[in-house]
């Protein structure tokens, strides 16, 4: 008769358990259906600037790319002659004024 006891004062606080797990998972799935629909949202609005952009976008590809020095001596080359022409006008601005 004490097990029959024992199991009935069990009963409502697992029925209570279970039923605070339930509404807890249907509020959860419910706040995550909510936060899927903000991101798709997100997802359009990039779209639609995407899509407002892409003439902008086939513009700079079709623009002409620059093609790099064929080897590093050259860009070193480089590098040294765009020095040496500010060291000159420096230079020469310095006689001027003197």
């Amino acid at each position: 008769m004490r097990e029959g006891l024992r199991l009935l004062s069990l009963e409502p606080i697992i029925s209570g358990l279970i039923t605070v797990v339930t509404y807890s998972l249907l509020m959860l799935s419910i706040f995550k259906i909510f936060q899927i629909g903000t991101d798709v949202k997100e997802m359009k609005e990039l779209l639609k600037d995407l899509r407002r952009n892409a003439p902008l976008l086939d513009q700079a590809r079709q623009a002409p790319a620059v093609s790099p020095p064929a080897s590093p001596e050259e860009l070193v080359r480089a590098v040294h002659a765009a020095s040496y022409e500010e060291i000159d006008e420096a230079i020469g601005e310095s006689r001027k004024q003197a």
